[in-house]
């Protein structure tokens, strides 16, 4: 795979760290810019790796990754740790590193040096990340204008007290346009009640069947998949093209990860469109996208409004 220049300078940086000395480096990046690939090809430097993550999804991703390199993936919930010495230890979305999970187990390998990767190093309880080096690449503008990165449609979503029922029937008037859609939302009992709104939805949790719901969504079997406190990390779904935030929040870190499920390119994909409730733009104690991201463009909608024109023009 032909590195990007920011992707080749992410790695540079990393390795130059390790060897002038750093035991522990945190390298950071935009969501969607590859973070996987550039930690893969540092792995080759530091054999034998293990590579830690919290789901089973980041693993297998992690695992098709590092073709030709002496590795082994670790749960973060693991028991049994390989009885060997690691190179190289990955954390992957390593900003769940100040855990008491991740700390114990981390005590429990040995290993040279720890990468940390994430696109978020900040907590919302500020427990701070045990690295000596911070390496910080590029942003979300860059990799928009690089063509690296799909440009943002914000659409502020005017509700009344019911919020839920109207951002479903705002997605259920417009679900022509906007193409395969995350509805992020707080629990199971919201969850089916978009599903019921939605019609063509799956409810995708930690106890669902996720691989057979994500395939089904990759071959655009499904329109909707409606999460329920997953698919915030480490999924690469590059078809999605909308996520309806149906789950207000006061964390950065969480919020710029449901953004980020749609702002990876695809063929045809000119646009990713992301909804909020308009009230949260107007609220002190909640983040609103534009924290985040600066959108392309902007809009306040509501069901029915005149729209049409603006998603054909758009072509997503």
């Amino acid at each position: 795979m032909k590195l990007r220049p920011y992707q080749r300078d992410g790695i540079e940086q990393t390795i130059g760290a390790f060897e002038s000395g750093e035991s522990r480096v945190l390298l950071c990046a935009p969501t969607g810019c590859g973070k996987t690939v550039m930690a893969s090809d540092i792995c080759k430097r530091f054999q034998p790796v293990a590579w830690v993550a919290h789901r089973r999804e980041l693993l297998e991703q992690a695992a098709k990754a590092l073709t030709d390199i002496d590795f082994v993936t670790i749960s973060a919930h693991a028991t049994n740790i390989p009885d060997r010495k690691f190179g190289l230890v990955v954390l992957d979305e390593c900003h769940h590193e100040a855990c008491v999970t991740y700390k114990n187990l981390i005590e429990r390998i040995k290993f040279d040096k720890l990468l940390g990767i994430t696109a978020t190093p900040s907590r919302l309880d500020r427990m701070a990340l045990r690295f000596n080096k911070l390496i910080e690449i590029t942003n979300y503008g860059v990799l928009v204008n690089d063509g690296f990165l799909a440009k943002a449609r914000l659409f502020r979503v005017r509700t009344e007290e019911d919020t839920l029922r109207d951002l479903s029937e705002w997605a259920k008037y417009y679900r022509y346009y906007i193409g395969p859609t995350i509805f992020f939302v707080r629990s199971i009992k919201e969850a089916e009640r978009v599903k019921v709104a939605l019609g063509d939805a799956e409810v995708i949790c930690a106890n669902s069947d996720r691989s057979m719901q994500l395939e089904r969504f990759r071959a655009r079997r499904v329109q909707f998949l409606i999460s329920c406190l997953v698919l915030t990390e480490g999924v690469d779904l590059p078809m999605c093209q909308t996520v309806i935030l149906g789950r207000e929040t006061d964390s950065k870190t969480l919020l710029n990860q449901m953004i980020g499920r749609a702002v990876r390119p695809d063929d045809g994909k000119s646009y990713c469109n992301i909804v909020e409730p308009a009230q949260v733009f107007d609220s002190h104690s909640k983040v609103a996208v534009s924290s985040i991201i600066t959108p392309s463009e902007q809009f306040i909608s509501y069901r029915g409004s005149i729209l049409e024109s603006v998603f054909e023009t758009a072509r997503i």
